[in-house]
């Protein structure tokens, strides 16, 4: 900006002061043949790409490392017979995975970078012939054809924006790659793949939009300070294309002190949700307790701050639309293309934000459950028997029922989960198809895969020590006792 403050400033200089070639000190004048008649101006689009989109929530439950670390913290007493079988995740697929997507994002990053290099190198041809036109006028020796104009307008433009274009291609094609990660090790490799593609796309838009910028700026100076011919359609393009930052900054400030003055101040980290679970860090019964007891207290708390999100989240919405409404009033391809460019992608990072707080009431409804489950399976009564039959080596005959009466304890438990669910729930809000953060996050504990964990065990009990402690339980009509047991 500083740049053309000074051209300016320099043009008006020269205008108003008497040299000895223009004694009058008038606007000096360009021969319209030497351009001739402008009919076209660039509608060039360089997108921006949205750099949550192919980022795993390494901290996700629905990772299958921490699927596999919930199942070998539960049944942890019951686990520890030596006849019981431990399914042991391989570390060599995982690795193998891991190796497959460095090796693959590596082979896009290095093709982006390129791309992007020869984006920016035409943009810096592109501000070559800009700055050389501005120094001809300056120095009052304007009397060339428009042989570099049309190579900017017609075909520079036309190649840094294929550049981008496949730039992006690539993009996606690292997104499927990410979307082939195994465990937490290919996550955070293909997360840090995608952030340094998506900065490098990102940031050759402030380059192109200046560049645009510049260009338009020289074709209105052209037509209002020198005889240059025009189409009327071109001179009323260049200044619809110059006027939209009027239309789309003020869009920007709402979002931009939306996201800084409300939204981060107000969200909540995974420390969150990492305090509540690790109250159980301690193994004990007491830990588990307050656990439990915490429960509607923490649901209360992250219920407020969602309503407020979800009040933030409209905002941002409503801002958009002004912004698709702005961009109808827009009347050609590249005043539009420049609107699209010039909007912040604030709007999606409101909406991400939104569901990382959505995740942390899932995080928090499924660590509820798996800690009601793990309290009865590992530290409560049955268990606390269970290990102790190992202990005093006594009472094998019991194993069989008090697996039974785990399994059944399952039952109240899975109908709170029942009945909660319908409160809990994704918001929808994703972008490309991409899992959003709410949706990396499992909440329906998987009762059943519990229950035949420890029917399996049941079985082989029953099978060692026969059915008699059956002939001692009582419940009602409702529960059934082992078919090997009838």
């Amino acid at each position: 900006m500083k740049k053309l403050y000074l051209l300016f400033a320099i043009l008006f200089f020269i205008s108003c002061t008497p040299d000895d070639n223009n004694p009058e000190g008038n606007p000096i004048l360009v021969n319209p043949s030497d351009f001739g008649k402008i009919t076209t101006v660039p509608d060039a689009f360089f997108d921006k790409v949205n750099q949550d989109v192919g980022k795993w929530n390494v901290g996700s439950n629905i990772s299958s490392d921490k699927i596999d670390r919930k199942s070998k913290k539960s049944f942890s007493h019951i686990a520890s017979h030596p006849k019981r079988a431990t399914l042991q995740k391989s570390k060599f697929i995982e690795d193998d995975n891991s190796v497959y997507i460095n090796e693959e994002m590596a082979i896009l990053l290095t093709q982006i970078n390129d791309l992007i290099n020869n984006e920016l190198e035409v943009f810096n041809q592109i501000e070559g012939y800009m700055d050389d036109y501005y120094s001809q006028l300056s120095n009052e020796n304007f009397e060339y054809d428009a042989t570099n104009y049309n190579l900017v307008r017609d075909s520079l433009f036309v190649q840094a924006e294929d550049y981008h274009n496949q730039a992006i291609v690539k993009r996606n094609d690292a997104v499927g790659i990410s979307s082939e990660a195994i465990g937490e090790s290919a996550y955070e490799i293909a997360n840090g793949y995608i952030d340094q593609i998506a900065t490098k796309i990102n940031e050759a838009v402030p380059v192109s939009m200046d560049r645009l910028v510049q260009f338009f700026t020289f074709t209105q100076m052209l037509y209002n300070e020198y005889e240059v011919e025009f189409e009327e359609s071109v001179i009323a393009e260049v200044n619809v294309f110059l006027a939209v930052p009027e239309k789309i900054d003020p869009l920007n400030t709402e979002l931009y002190t939306l996201l800084f003055d409300h939204v981060y101040p107000n969200l909540l980290g995974s420390e969150w949700i990492n305090a509540y679970s690790e109250i159980t860090n301690d193994f004990t019964t007491e830990t588990y307790t307050t656990k439990i007891e915490l429960f509607e207290n923490k649901l209360n708390e992250i219920d407020t701050g969602l309503e407020l999100f979800a009040n933030f989240y409209s905002e941002a919405t409503a801002i958009k639309i002004q912004f698709d409404e702005a961009l109808v009033t827009l009347d050609y391809e590249s005043a539009k293309n420049y609107a699209k460019m010039i909007f912040s992608n604030t709007n999606t990072e409101i909406g991400g934000r939104y569901t990382e707080m959505n995740a942390w009431k899932l995080a928090l409804l499924y660590e509820y459950l798996d800690t009601k489950v793990e309290y009865l399976v590992n530290v409560g009564a049955f268990a606390q028997e269970y290990s102790e039959i190992f202990n005093t080596n006594s009472g094998y005959n019991r194993l069989p029922c008090l697996l039974f009466e785990i399994i059944v304890g399952l039952n109240p438990i899975e109908a709170e989960a029942n009945e909660r669910y319908p409160n809990f729930g994704y918001l929808g809000i994703s972008y490309e198809n991409w899992p959003a953060y709410d949706e990396q996050f499992q909440y329906q504990y998987d009762f059943d895969a519990m229950r035949a964990s420890i029917q399996s065990e049941m079985e082989i009990r029953i099978n060692e020590e026969g059915c008699d402690c059956f002939s001692e339980l009582e419940f009602d009509e409702a529960v059934s006792f082992p078919a090997s047991c009838d």
